[in-house]
């Protein structure tokens, strides 16, 4: 059966939160890579809702879609917490700090 793009959209269009997401159309439903979801499984910031013991595929539900967002913030929090911290330093901070003995 050939799909049209927009048709096989359609087909994997969330319908309810019960509805599980194999890892690569999770990832793409929220516009981030498999490898940060994986990342962050690692850390113990999002575990699979599902993972299938005979192959090891991860899945996903929709109500976790807003846990991968309260992370995203988080992740852009601290990323504007850095370029303020080294906005401040001097153009050398860095390089001076590398090298500084423990």
């Amino acid at each position: 059966m050939n799909m049209t793009m927009n048709e096989e959209h359609m087909a994997c269009t969330p319908k309810t939160d019960s509805q599980r997401y194999r890892i690569g159309m999770f990832a793409a439903m929220n516009h981030i890579t498999i490898k940060a979801l994986r990342f962050y499984e690692e850390q113990g910031l999002l575990a699979p809702a599902y993972v299938e013991a005979e192959n090891g595929y991860r899945y996903y539900t929709m109500s976790q879609m807003a846990d991968v967002q309260q992370i995203l913030q988080m992740i852009f929090k601290v990323a504007s917490v850095k370029d303020q911290i080294i906005g401040e330093q001097p153009a050398d901070y860095n390089q001076k700090r590398r090298y500084a003995p423990v």
